[in-house]
């Protein structure tokens, strides 16, 4: 009697079984090393955005002549909620630190949430809270793969010279579910200010 040459259906189907338990395997090994790179560029993006931004505030800090804190029609008052803008005078011009929020980010998947961001701007009007700022007065960015700036505090030490204590908390952007935060704190003395 002669043999057929071939497989049966029971060493077709073992294979079968033995092929599928390996790509599963394989794709739950892929799925965890992207869902790991997704994580770890959004904590990249967050640690920058916190790095450039107190480096931004650092810089401007120390060359200034006074600081105050102002609320979004201008006025001054003690730093908190309501006077929650930094004022920075370089003995030349008034620079605005504030934070927003845009209400409109549209994530992939048709959601609208809000993102807060750090801006920073010479025109006084722009304070207002319905006047949206330019790109270019950004620090960082709010857009769906951004960051959502979620706390802006500060803080005047008067004197001579004065310092000023800035708090940030940061975490990436609403449309991202990463349970991620970063906190950020400086103090830097106003160099304009000593005498």
């Amino acid at each position: 009697m002669r043999r057929k040459s071939g497989f049966t259906l029971i060493e077709l189907l073992l294979a079968m079984g033995v092929l599928t338990l390996i790509l599963s395997i394989s794709a739950g090994v892929l799925l965890s090393v992207i869902r790991t790179a997704e994580r770890r560029s959004a904590l990249s993006q967050v640690e920058r955005a916190g790095d450039f931004l107190m480096r931004v505030i650092e810089e401007d800090l120390r060359v200034a002549y006074s600081v105050d804190c102002v609320n979004s029609s201008g006025s001054t008052g003690s730093c908190g909620s309501t006077y929650n803008i930094l004022r920075i005078n370089d003995g030349e011009t008034y620079q605005y630190i504030g934070r927003k929020i845009k209400n409109d980010v549209t994530c992939e998947d048709g959601s609208t949430v809000s993102n807060g961001y750090i801006y920073k701007t010479s025109n006084v009007s722009h304070l207002a809270s319905g006047h949206s700022v330019d790109v270019s007065e950004k620090l960082t960015d709010d857009t769906q793969s951004g960051t959502n700036i979620q706390i802006l505090s500060l803080s005047i030490v008067g004197g001579r010279p004065s310092g000023v204590t800035v708090g940030t908390t940061i975490v990436p952007s609403s449309c991202q579910s990463w349970n991620i935060q970063r906190s950020y704190s400086t103090f830097v003395t106003l160099r304009g200010t000593y005498q």
